[in-house]
């Protein structure tokens, strides 16, 4: 592929053309007479799929338009686009999962249960994703190993043997606390960390029969079967919570320190051991020079011993796809590349990890020995991750190690929480929008994305608005919004930069934004990442390799003159331009400098609001970019 494949992506976000609209504007292709490729549309879970895996798959799938849009890490965002459009889009991936969470959308995704790609996987791990009538709809991508991270240099020092049981652990511990250090440390803080915890603490439990079973009710939505089988398996659990909390003399405080906090103690060797990853392991060692290896969650022998896993994400294909055969045809190209031993290593951005496939051989890092036997026998748990075991997760061990509650009331605690679902979940209704606009991207640009963009600059008040990559992450649909419906619609929420600059300073702007650098790299990745404006039009020529090259700028069709002043604002995520994982495309020292001092008092997210207070709607879009094509 040519040298734009590998530095220019930003964030194929907002320009992207998916579903659900009721009027698709007419695209544009580079050359005129070039036969439609399949048009497959793929919602990211997170930026950093954008680093390694999806320039890849462009790069081995060039006879397929993939149309990737970075939208939210959540359950209730998807389920919200399927009430308000009846549609999803063609591959979906999300990381904070459970099957429970994903019940409502099981009619409108392929069961993979009779496929090849679900025969790669390890049955044991697949199974977690299997619904009542057998159906698999979700498929686990590659294993994030979670664990304990140990300094063997203070192991060394100290004379303390590496753990090989619970009761070894506690003596390890014990050892450390009696030389002044503290022996294991972490940031009860985070929801995902109480859940780590309190099911890592218990694997063996959670994976027994009855465990297998209490899961399979709870995940079915079964609440009434799950009180069956509760009361021994969760007292269980907590009681082993309660007993590793009071063994590793967890502080009030740790509810208050986030994990940098307790990272700096441990490379600081004030902290022997602390929960993390095998990529915090693997970073540290190299970027630290120090001596870490991961220990995983100790069992009563070193046959109870496990190792915490969740999937990078979970992958989910849309119904619909199998009313196109091609288009089924490249979807099952795409998810049989994303699952092969490469894809898994570009989605995990190298970084270490272990596979759920028995088809994909991934050789463990050294940070990796001490979980050696643990790996060699499949002892690898997937957390049970559905929203509401988050929350009820940190509620409840946050009163334990604060000491409020026993093992005995953080149960009852924890059933309470279980069964007493807020049913009133209703949320006020803020807008109601009497128009729609489509995210594709037509031969006038992006509607959706124009129309926030107008919104946002109609409360603003300026004469131009400019925003650089991944702007908005939906459509714009019909009907009623609540707050967090509106705060969906855009991709992320970042600072407003304002201030008054001269034509010629946004001339400047915009050829950062367009044209490529000196040194060959291109801010546009495709026609998706192309800046979107209000107030303000702008003329493009493609160049017909993937570049394109700024032509003129027009505020109500007259050209910005180089020496007038005009009021601007404009907002964007800088690390895909600036980054060297991205594009590679440093901002301009000027406009560095002269933009801080123009931060403005909201962000964009909170002008959009403000925009829809004050016009009850979102605007209407407008024509904002003209291409013109290489002869």
């Amino acid at each position: 592929m040519k040298k734009k494949l590998i530095v220019s992506l930003v964030v194929v976000t907002i320009l992207l053309c998916i579903f659900g609209c009721t009027k698709k504007t007419e695209e544009i292709s580079i050359e005129k007479n070039e036969e439609k490729k399949v048009e497959v549309t793929m919602y990211l879970w997170d930026k950093n799929m954008t680093k390694a895996l999806t320039p890849w798959l462009e790069d081995l799938f060039p006879q397929y338009n993939i149309n990737f849009v970075i939208g939210y890490n959540n359950m209730d965002y998807y389920k919200d686009m399927a009430e308000k459009s009846g549609e999803l889009p063609d591959i979906i991936t999300c990381r904070r999962f459970s099957v429970n969470d994903a019940k409502p959308l099981s009619d409108m995704l392929m069961d993979f249960s009779t496929s090849d790609i679900a025969s790669t996987f390890y049955p044991s791990y697949i199974e977690y994703n299997r619904e009542n009538d057998g159906a698999i709809r979700w498929l686990p991508m590659c294993a994030v190993v979670d664990g304990f991270l140990a300094n063997l240099d203070l192991f060394e020092e100290y004379g303390v043997e590496i753990p090989t049981d619970y009761s070894s652990f506690v003596k390890a511990i014990q050892k450390f606390e009696e030389n002044g250090i503290r022996g294991f440390a972490t940031d009860y803080i985070f929801d995902y960390t109480c859940l780590e915890i309190l099911q890592g603490t218990s694997i063996p439990t959670l994976t027994s029969l009855e465990g297998a079973i209490w899961r399979k009710e709870y995940e079915s939505g079964n609440i009434e079967l799950t009180k069956e089988k509760e009361e021994s398996l969760w007292q269980n659990v907590f009681s082993s919570c309660m007993k590793f909390i009071d063994d590793t003399k967890a502080r009030e405080e740790d509810n208050l320190n986030i994990f940098q906090y307790f990272l700096k103690e441990f490379k600081e060797g004030r902290i022997a051991i602390i929960r993390a990853t095998a990529h915090d392991a693997h970073n540290i060692n190299k970027t630290d020079g120090m001596n870490t290896a991961m220990l995983p969650y100790y069992g009563e022998t070193e046959n109870d011993n496990w190792i915490l896993t969740y999937p990078m994400f979970q992958v989910a294909v849309s119904n619909k796809v199998k009313e196109d055969p091609e288009k089924e045809k490249a979807v099952m190209d795409i998810l049989s590349a994303m699952f092969s031993k490469e894809g898994q290593m570009r989605a995990a951005c190298d970084t270490s990890f272990l596979s759920y496939n028995k088809t994909v051989d991934i050789t463990p890092i050294d940070e990796m020995r001490y979980i050696l036997p643990e790996i060699e026998n499949n002892h690898l748990y997937m957390r049970l991750a559905s929203t509401e075991m988050f929350s009820i997760s940190k509620e409840v061990v946050q009163k334990m190690v604060r000491g409020e509650i026993d093992d005995i009331e953080a149960y009852k605690l924890f059933s309470s929480l279980l069964s007493n679902k807020d049913s009133s979940s209703s949320l006020e209704v803020v807008m109601v929008q009497d128009e729609s606009y489509p995210i594709s991207f037509g031969e006038n640009g992006n509607q959706a994305a124009s129309a926030v963009l107008n919104t946002i600059r109609s409360s603003i008040g300026c004469d131009i608005a400019i925003s650089y990559a991944s702007l908005v992450s939906t459509p714009i649909y019909k009907g009623e919004y609540t707050l967090e419906e509106i705060n969906w619609i855009q991709t992320y929420n970042n600072p407003v930069y304002g201030g008054v600059y001269t034509g010629e300073e946004i001339n400047d702007i915009m050829s950062w934004l367009i044209n490529t650098n000196i040194d060959g790299a291109n801010p546009i990745r495709h026609k998706n990442s192309m800046p979107v404006t209000s107030g303000m039009e702008y003329e493009i020529k493609d160049n017909g390799d993937g570049t394109y090259t700024l032509l003129s700028l027009k505020l109500d069709g007259v050209p910005l003159q180089s020496d007038k002043e005009y009021s601007l604002a404009f907002f964007g995520l800088d690390l895909y331009l600036t980054s060297e994982e991205y594009c590679n495309s440093p901002m301009p020292q000027w406009l560095l400098e002269k933009r801080e001092k123009g931060v403005l008092e909201e962000t964009n997210k909170g002008y959009l609001l403000k925009g829809i207070e004050a016009n009850g709607r979102i605007l209407p879009p407008t024509s904002y970019i003209k291409i013109n094509m290489a002869n």
